[in-house]
């Protein structure tokens, strides 16, 4: 029984596919750069046909709380 267990808690999000956000390379390196993809048909629907749309992102470094 926790082998089956394992076998799908590693297997189950390789079949979601329903991701809107997506990023290339998955697991990047300190000096890579990253592209970052937007697929506007999946999810709601409400962005399709709008351009440009803008993200806002943030990273709390340490123990400190400030962006």
């Amino acid at each position: 029984m926790r082998l089956l267990i394992k076998y799908l808690i590693f297997f189950i999000p390789h079949l979601c596919y329903g991701q809107v956000v997506s990023s290339t390379p998955l697991f990047p390196y300190q000096n890579d750069s990253v592209s970052i993809t937007y697929d506007a048909s999946l999810g709601n629907g409400e962005l399709v046909g709008v351009s440009p749309v803008f993200a806002h992102t943030g990273l709390i470094y340490g123990t400190s709380s400030n962006w």
